[in-house]
């Protein structure tokens, strides 16, 4: 939060707590301003508003972000492959807070592995691994060994390594099981960047709890979140774009591009990357130097009226396939 003794007057932007315009607007209309009503800025406000702080969440789309999901003609897309990974932070959030959510597993019992363009029926459980016939009985052996560690490992332990590094002692075709795994886990394929403790940390949530499609899209979690974030003493805007952020004697002033005004006492950025909040805030943002390069996918949704395998993971190639349905109601 930043302080300033020369405030822009402030117009307070309609709706917001106290805008009649003939009365004083005073030092502060709300607690917090959130920009960006994806799930990271919902989570904040969520968090805020369960303090009992006045809370705004503003967007100059829509809630939800790439959480999102679309109805077509019946079938709901996310935006790309989504999966709630079992007792990790965001499910811990949504338990919190009172959020249910429903779904089912995929069938890991029905998947495809993919080398060389030719598919082989494989389960990912202890018994198929020891029975695999793209393995060798030794290297079998080292992926069941390495598996049996991997609950075991503090993963940080690993922070400050790459998960090229972490894996480099394991035979070149465990090495490739381990690293399908990891580049699906954490939707990353760079092991010669990626930190080797977050991808344990993932791994650990795969192959424990493990995840969840969601019935009704990750769209379903959204809405329940801005439900709780309005029940309780928030309010979500979308349409509204943030020109900028300025200090304020009491924290910030937030102007939109239509040049309405409202004070808060503090400002969440949680819409784009570290440029974002530079240019609302006209300030550097600590840290953002250390940021890896963000993440690119392309993403491929199918609406089919007849069933295909449920998994298929490329082992020698940064693909896989994925049914969410009907694991998950979409």
């Amino acid at each position: 939060m930043h302080r300033s003794t020369t405030p822009d007057p402030v117009r307070p932007i309609a709706g917001s707590p106290d805008s009649d315009p003939g009365s004083d607007p005073g030092p502060v209309r709300f607690d917090l301003v959130v920009v960006g009503a994806g799930v990271a800025g919902l989570a904040a406000a969520l968090t805020a508003t369960a303090a009992n702080a006045r809370t705004l969440v503003v967007d100059a789309h829509g809630v939800g972000g790439r959480a999102r999901t679309a109805d077509h003609e019946g079938w709901l897309l996310n935006v790309g492959p989504h999966a709630l990974y079992r007792r990790a932070a965001f499910d811990a959030l949504l338990d919190h807070h009172g959020i249910a959510v429903t779904g089912g597993a995929p069938a890991t019992a029905e998947l495809r592995l993919v080398r060389d363009g030719v598919a082989h029926r494989q389960a990912l459980t202890p018994v198929g691994i020891a029975r695999t016939r793209l393995l060798t009985p030794r290297e079998r052996v080292r992926l069941a060994a390495f598996f049996a560690r991997l609950s075991r490992i503090d993963p940080a332990n690993l922070t400050g390594r790459t998960v090229h590094d972490w894996l480099a002692p394991l035979p070149a075709r465990v090495r490739q099981f381990v690293e399908m795994l990891v580049r699906v886990g954490t939707y990353t394929d760079a092991p010669e960047l990626l930190d080797a403790g977050a991808a344990a940390a993932q791994l650990q949530l795969a192959t424990g709890p493990g995840i969840r499609y969601v019935d009704g899209g990750w769209g379903s979690i959204v809405r329940s979140m801005v439900d709780a974030v309005e029940r309780a003493c928030g309010e979500v805007r979308t349409g509204t774009a943030i020109r900028s952020i300025s200090t304020a004697p009491h924290g910030v002033v937030v102007t939109t591009v239509d040049g309405e005004q409202v004070e808060a006492g503090a400002v969440v950025i949680a819409a784009g990357g570290p440029e974002v909040a530079e240019r609302l805030a006209s300030a550097p943002v600590g840290g953002a130097d250390r940021l890896g390069a963000p993440v690119t996918a392309s993403v491929l949704d199918l609406c089919l009226r007849r069933p295909v395998p449920r998994l298929a993971f490329g082992l020698d190639e940064p693909h896989y396939l994925s049914s969410h349905a009907p694991s998950a109601a979409v």
